[in-house]
């Protein structure tokens, strides 16, 4: 009995790893469960999380020290940000590396600035 469990097991298995590699055969690079390929990697919009607004405010605090000195922040502007923002050590720095690196998302800081600037 259990030979025969086990063979009906194997053919079901032969048959689920036939499909698959039928389905890779047949692969074009979309996604294998929609029919849209380009869909399938887009993310669909939510609402922000906790830890989005609490990044976005990190940067929002940051930029206009940015902007005041263009790129090259001193280490003791640096320091006050961290304590103003009651930040661990390191945090403006990184924010301020990532600002000096990303002309995109400076962009959309800024734009998360004036409409802050705009709501007061």
């Amino acid at each position: 009995m259990a030979l025969r469990a086990s063979a009906v097991y194997d053919r079901k298995r032969a048959d689920a790893m036939e499909g698959w590699a039928d389905l890779l055969e047949g692969w074009k690079g979309e996604h294998l469960t929609k029919d849209n390929g380009m869909k399938s990697w887009t993310t669909s919009p939510r609402e922000p999380s906790w830890s989005d607004l609490l990044i976005a405010s990190m940067f929002r605090q940051a930029l206009p020290v940015w902007e005041r000195y263009h790129g090259v922040v001193p280490a003791r502007e640096l320091r006050q940000l961290e304590r103003a923002g009651d930040w661990p050590r390191g945090v403006a720095n990184a924010l301020i590396k990532r600002l000096s690196r990303d002309e995109e998302l400076r962009a959309k800081v800024h734009k998360l600035v004036l409409a802050h600037r705009a709501r007061r």
